[in-house]
């Protein structure tokens, strides 16, 4: 298609079955509206949209699996008031974008995973607002460009740990605890917890010191010296940072604690 696609106000389309040859749209791609659109099958052969794509207000759809081979939007990228998505599956191959980014009201999205593959640098302007569930951002597109970004940002409305700058900020870059565990080096466990947990240290590896963050970066816990057990009743529920340092090498591992 040399033009632009619009595919809206359809209330018995499920699915986009039928456009399976499309590999390319030379302007726009809309797709807003279709209330009974559960799918984007049949978009899986579409690599570039020389213009924006606008996901919106397709209430019954979970995800935007359907658009695994696409590569490049030329323009923004906007998915909003997709009241029932839960997930952005299907984007993971998406590497420029020539415009915006925006994610915004979609009541159920709980994480941006999807858009990891995002050069940072084609982002031009940020905006991540009012997704109620949303309290994981930190995949690598977001905090590269966070990092150095090239235009404006705008956060907020989020659930936390994705509710501002600052709380995306200090969940980027930070092992899975299943890492410590990979390596051999530390085992932090239960987590989730809600009164203690327990640290070792494995192969040799002896913990210097550990302190624990809140989401906007706060220190709440400090402990100095060699520390196997530490007492967390007193923190709220919620997301937090577990940074340990070993001793051998001054290094510092992190990773997600969750208080129940």
């Amino acid at each position: 298609i040399s033009g632009y696609l619009s595919i809206s106000n359809n209330d018995a389309l499920t699915s986009l079955t039928g456009l399976e040859n499309l590999t390319y749209i030379g302007e726009y791609l809309e797709i807003y509206e279709n209330w009974g659109l559960i799918s984007l099958t049949g978009l899986e052969n579409l690599e570039t949209i020389s213009g924006y794509l606008s996901i919106s207000n397709n209430d019954a759809l979970t995800s935007l699996t359907g658009l695994e081979n696409l590569t490049y939007i030329g323009e923004y990228l906007e998915i909003y008031e997709n009241w029932g998505l839960i997930s952005l599956t299907g984007l993971e191959n998406l590497e420029t974008i020539g415009g915006y980014l925006s994610i915004g009201s979609n009541l159920f999205l709980s994480s941006l995973t999807g858009l990891d593959n995002i050069n940072a640098a084609s982002i031009n302007d940020l905006e991540i607002t009012y997704n109620s569930f949303l309290a994981s951002c930190e995949v690598q597109s977001i905090c590269d460009f966070l990092a150095s970004p090239n235009g404006t940002i705008e956060i907020y409305g989020n659930a936390p740990g994705c509710n501002s700058i600052e709380e995306i900020d200090s969940l980027c870059n930070i092992m899975d605890i299943h890492e410590f565990t990979t390596k051999n080096e530390v085992m932090v466990f239960p987590n989730p917890t809600k009164n203690e947990i327990f640290i070792s240290g494995k192969d040799g590896a002896i913990i210097k010191g550990v302190n624990i963050y809140n989401q906007i970066g706060q220190r709440v816990i400090h402990k100095k010296g060699k520390t196997n057990t530490i007492d967390v009743s007193m923190l709220q529920k919620g997301m937090y940072i577990i940074e340990i340092e070993i001793e051998i090498d001054n290094r510092r591992l992190r990773s997600k604690l969750m208080i129940e």
